[in-house]
């Protein structure tokens, strides 16, 4: 599908922000070109918090109409009980969808409390079945989630960690009339020494509930059911403040109805503030009953500050499940605050055979240019 015109407007004015966009597409071999539209606006209120209107209209897919109407409202206090910080975050958003069959909504409300000695996470989302927002992204639809995380910061003066943190989350995935469907409890311990190098150690206990079966990977199948597994995962690394930093990630448990190793292991070079080069290398053993499989995934980043206007970055990346090599060269130009200009270079090679063949390449410029008023 491509874009024939569209015309983007945003702004600010005193306590009101406004974002316009909307774009025609034109008619392809599969989907019909269509209009494409979104707009949202919101206002400042009691000083820190703010209040906001979306609405999107169209459906890039072509199947049919859709229409989002939402509002939301967000508040933030920095002096709650003296001198600690609340965010409180609500939104209700509502479609009608032609591809959904009718009317659906989306109720989000969202705690964040980011304080010291104590800090809390917690997200609420309820999404009816037939919510489709088709110029957004939903995962799931039909239940209600909760999120919550929290941890006690305790600082230390003396010996080698300057801080100790116990922490421990808890999510929970129900349907519409709160028949639990997954869930999991984390609870978990993090260190980090006056250097800033760090570990995390957390034991995870996971249920997930699978209504209809469906393939890892070839030929091995997940069942219809409910699995309930136990893992743990231990993390270490050292400070990035340093010419040489490091970090390896270990997982080790149960995973669905079988079991699983997990290993990532990353090396970054500084040797000063404009040049840094990261190694990364990842190996997943998955052992299930319907069989086993490895996936090793391999990458490499060079990137180049020449000035705080220019940078210049290189990334290279393996998988043995493809069995193919991606490169990306960027270059990003910002000549002043907010006009920014991307150069992307995208190469593919096929590795299966003997000596390396090109597959698809692409190249892009992107630029954006910001005008104040």
């Amino acid at each position: 599908m491509d874009v024939i015109a569209g015309a983007k407007l945003t702004g600010r004015a005193g306590p009101w922000t406004l974002g316009l966009l909307d774009v025609q597409t034109d008619d392809s071999p599969y989907v019909e070109g269509t209009n494409l539209f979104v707009g949202r606006v919101a206002r400042e209120v009691f000083g820190e918090s703010n209040v906001g209107l979306i609405a999107t209209h169209g459906n890039s897919s072509g199947r049919g109409d859709n229409t989002l109407i939402g509002a939301d409202f967000n508040y933030t206090n920095t002096h709650f009980s003296g001198d600690k910080t609340l965010h409180l975050r609500s939104g209700l958003q509502a479609t009608h969808s032609d591809r959904a069959g009718g009317d659906g909504t989306a109720l989000t409300l969202k705690l964040d409390y980011p304080n010291e000695p104590l800090t809390i996470f917690a997200i609420f989302r309820r999404i009816d079945e037939k919510f489709d927002p088709a110029l957004g992204f939903v995962s799931r639809t039909g239940v209600m989630y909760l999120d919550v995380v929290a941890w006690h910061d305790i600082f230390s003066e003396e010996g080698y960690f300057r801080i100790i943190e116990p922490w421990l989350e808890i999510e929970a995935t129900t349907d519409l009339d709160l028949n639990l469907l997954d869930y999991g409890l984390l609870p978990g311990f993090f260190a980090e020494s006056r250097s800033g190098d760090f570990a995390n150690l957390w034991v995870g206990f996971h249920r997930e509930t699978y209504v209809e079966a469906w393939d890892i990977r070839p030929g091995i199948t997940i069942p219809v059911g409910v699995q309930r597994w136990t893992d743990f995962q231990i993390e270490i690394g050292t400070s990035r403040a340093r010419t040489f930093d490091t970090y390896i990630q270990w997982r080790h448990g149960g995973y669905i109805n079988g079991h699983s190793d997990r290993l990532d292991f990353n090396v970054g070079y500084r040797p000063n503030a404009s040049l840094s080069l990261e190694v990364r290398t990842g190996w997943r053993d998955i052992r299930l009953p319907g069989g086993d499989f490895k996936v090793y995934i391999d990458s490499a980043r060079l990137s180049y500050t020449y000035s705080p206007d220019l940078q210049f970055s290189l990334l290279g990346q393996y998988d043995n499940l493809s069995e193919s090599l991606g490169v990306n060269f960027r270059i990003k130009w910002s000549p002043q605050p907010g006009n920014d200009f991307y150069l992307v270079l995208n190469q593919g090679y096929d590795t299966t055979s003997e000596k390396i063949r090109p597959t698809q390449g692409d190249a892009s410029i992107k630029g954006t240019w910001t005008l104040r008023f």
